[in-house]
């Protein structure tokens, strides 16, 4: 199974996106958290191309909230640095990280809402003109599981025990999907 999320500089599909995460694991297997931030593939990339050269786009509500957030959430993410990679050189990396994890073209994506998929969809299709990174069935509603599965869910939110929630930063996408 995968796990997956994107950040982005809009609600809509067209949105530059600013970083995204990928994290296989095996469903069987039990991981601790620490565990799982040291498998995910992580790309943070140049929202100033994405605008420029494939007209993806910017929301001011966005940005505000995005200034909002706290500086290490904002570095991880919002704030350019010269280690941005390209749309291209970003994905592919992400690809190659699908690919070495890959069972089969049903094995299951998780993501929290369903934004992250149309954007990489839309990434792929319209931006890149690439294959999709998975099939359209092949996502899941991580917060829907939760309100589903856990009795103290809320929002697609719950409490676990024993965590240390003082170790993870929401919006930073390695966090997210780890």
């Amino acid at each position: 199974m995968f796990c997956f999320d994107v950040e982005t500089l809009s609600p809509d599909q067209d949105a530059i996106v600013l970083s995204a995460a990928i994290l296989w694991f095996d469903e069987q297997k039990k991981y601790s958290y620490n565990e799982l931030l040291e498998k995910v593939c992580y790309v943070k990339f140049d929202a100033k191309e994405q605008k420029e050269i494939y007209d993806r786009k910017a929301d001011k509500e966005t940005l505000k909230w995005w200034n909002s957030q706290c500086d290490i959430v904002k570095k991880v993410s919002l704030i350019p640095s010269k280690e941005d990679l390209s749309l291209e050189a970003g994905m592919n990396i992400i690809k190659r990280y699908i690919n070495q994890y890959k069972k089969s073209k049903t094995e299951t994506v998780w993501t929290r809402g369903s934004l992250d998929q149309f954007v990489i969809d839309s990434v792929c299709k319209s931006s890149l003109k690439t294959e999709l990174l998975f099939n359209y069935a092949q996502y899941m509603d991580m917060r829907t599981a939760i309100n589903l599965l856990k009795d103290t869910a809320s929002r697609g939110y719950c409490t676990i025990e024993n965590f240390d929630k003082n170790i993870v930063y929401k919006h930073d996408p390695r966090h997210d999907v780890a």
